[in-house]
């Protein structure tokens, strides 16, 4: 209990960021944190569920900062204390105005975990809205979490959370918002017998929407998996996609660190890697064999052997792939080398050389929502700003250019995503709608071409 008593500590201190008014105008997308904090903040996003356990409730707003600046969401749960929980809370995933929350308890014996999903909905000039998911059941909690789920918005009011399970076969979990109701379908994977093992996705880092019903739970190792959500049939078809074969793995850390993939509003798909860059290790100097060689010199060589020089890190490269979800082939796009970077006159208020932006030592990479060639990443290490804390900073692709930085928290490199854009700003704040999503009318052809 005092191990989860400390970790609750750490999510109750929200971090300080140039807060903006939703009242005063805001942007049309965010960098959203996925580290929820308690804390009682209340501002025009607020919403409030009374939960109906002993006067119980939960409280949500939100806390919008500019990008690369990371937005966050603080809960508020009259009723409980921080030995009720055993995990921080999370952000899981957003989709338009939805943004699926989960908060970490302990059972009744304090012998297990529960979790506890909550959805949020913004509302364009109303009041934003928070309601329960119903949990999945004993039977499918063993092996399925809503962590796992990927959100399709129906309409401004209903949306569909699904979610693939495989248990000896596919199966599509889906919760209705319309209907209240968990249903659960077989699904059958097209290219099954194509895949070997060690080629077949079994992870889901995130979940994406693909134009029309379709969504798509991506494993950033191996590819995505692409289901119509809306799909009637008795035995629902699973498309795959995989992710480039770039040889560049890093199977030691976390795909996060290095990878990510998004489909923006013009309906593509795209794929980022970072790859570090290493000199060669100098040639081995081997000296003619002597003439004669006594027994002693067997044991003096095992002494005197150099240790081989570690590889040298030189430099960083990030690379972008196309594609649409019809296409049979990524295509290579724009790839940018820290040592070529370049800088704008002014960074976030902040004047900073061309040599402190080649120092750079990025990761986790993330795709805008919005389409273009500006990639938001997190920085530490060799950059030389705010006293070595962790960065976030914005880089257009397309120009190798360093167009801004903000302070954030430090990262970890663990199995959860740290931020994501989202554009849920867009429904919250004083400012025009967006374009026509044109993702709802694209991208539904064949998934998986020859």
């Amino acid at each position: 209990m005092s191990g989860s008593s400390s970790v609750i500590a750490g999510s109750s201190n929200p971090p300080a960021i140039t807060e903006l008014d939703a009242s005063q105008g805001l942007p049309p997308s965010i960098l959203l944190d996925a580290r929820a904090y308690f804390a009682d903040r209340k501002n025009s996003t607020t919403a409030t569920l009374d939960t109906g356990k002993a006067g119980r409730g939960i409280q949500v707003s939100i806390c919008f900062a500019a990008p690369p600046a990371l937005s966050y969401v603080c809960i508020h749960c009259p009723g409980h204390t921080d030995a009720d929980f055993s995990d921080k809370p999370r952000v899981v995933r957003s989709e338009k105005q939805f943004l699926l929350l989960k908060l970490s308890l302990w059972g009744a014996r304090f012998e297990e975990q529960v979790a506890e999903y909550y959805m949020y909905q913004a509302i364009r000039g109303g009041k934003p809205k928070l309601f329960q998911i119903p949990d999945l059941g004993p039977r499918f909690r063993r092996f399925l979490t809503l962590d796992h789920f990927g959100i399709y918005r129906c309409d401004d009011d209903e949306f569909i959370l699904a979610g693939l399970a495989y248990t000896g076969g596919y199966r599509l979990h889906s919760y209705s918002s319309a209907s209240k109701v968990w249903t659960a379908r077989p699904a059958d994977l097209e290219v099954e017998d194509r895949l070997t093992s060690e080629r077949m996705p079994v992870a889901t880092h995130k979940a994406i929407p693909l134009g029309g019903s379709l969504l798509g739970w991506v494993d950033l190792w191996k590819g995505i998996l692409v289901c119509d959500v809306l799909c009637r049939d008795p035995q629902i078809a699973i498309g795959f996609i995989p992710l480039p074969l770039t040889g560049n793995t890093y199977d030691h850390i976390c795909p996060w660190v290095i990878r990510d993939v998004a489909c923006t509003d013009d309906g593509s798909l795209k794929f980022i890697e970072i790859e570090h860059l290493f000199s060669e290790p100098p040639p081995a100097v081997v000296a003619a064999p002597p003439d004669v060689m006594y027994d002693e010199d067997y044991f003096i060589s095992l002494r005197d052997d150099p240790e081989p020089e570690p590889p040298k890190f030189v430099d960083w490269k990030a690379t972008v792939w196309n594609r649409l979800v019809s296409d049979n082939c990524w295509r290579r796009g724009v790839v940018v080398h820290g040592n070529d970077m370049q800088v704008e006159e002014l960074v976030g208020c902040t004047v900073i050389a061309v040599s402190t932006a080649r120092n750079l030592l990025p990761s986790f990479p993330t795709l805008s929502i919005r389409g273009g060639d500006v990639v938001h990443m997190s920085s530490s290490g060799r950059l030389e700003l705010g006293n070595g804390k962790t960065q976030m900073i914005s880089i257009d692709m397309s120009s190798s250019t360093l167009k801004a930085l903000a302070p954030c928290p430090p990262l970890e490199a663990d199995d959860e995503f740290p931020y994501f854009p989202c554009v849920l700003s867009n429904y919250l704040g004083n400012h025009p709608a967006l374009p026509q999503d044109t993702t709802q009318a694209s991208n539904s052809g064949n998934l998986n071409q020859e």
